[in-house]
């Protein structure tokens, strides 16, 4: 009895240990967050600055490339600095895309980032 009172005990305190540990690394309600990938996008910047991605092209596990045409998207930029649904914590300055992309005959969606200072786009799916 004394035995399983102290692992019950043990295993609070690993509980504890990992919900402060997750607060300081910025991850509050114990969501797996995922993980941005790197990746080339294409895209025409019209005159007034407005950015509309074309396509995205990311290395798969063998090493070869891919290319996959965006059908549809959804510029959710500029609207203050917040976390987005995927985990991603963005700023004023960030542009954001929500984007519908055809892989293996499924339309699947994606989230393109931004961050001009960077000059580097990441994807999260």
């Amino acid at each position: 009895m004394v035995g399983a009172f102290f692992y019950l005990l043990y295993t609070v305190e690993q509980m504890f240990y990992n919900i402060i540990r997750y607060k300081d690394e910025g991850v509050y309600d114990m969501r797996i967050r995922k993980e941005a990938k790197p990746v080339d996008v294409i895209c025409q910047q019209n005159r007034d600055g407005t950015m509309i991605p074309m396509r995205v092209r990311l290395t798969d596990e063998e090493g070869a490339t891919q290319t996959y045409t965006i059908k549809e998207f959804r510029d959710l930029s500029h609207q203050g600095t917040r976390e987005m649904p995927d985990g991603m914590y963005v700023t004023d300055m960030t542009f954001v895309y929500e984007c519908q992309v055809l892989a293996f005959g499924r339309y699947k969606m994606i989230r393109l980032y931004y961050e001009p200072s960077g000059t580097v786009w990441k994807m999260t799916c």
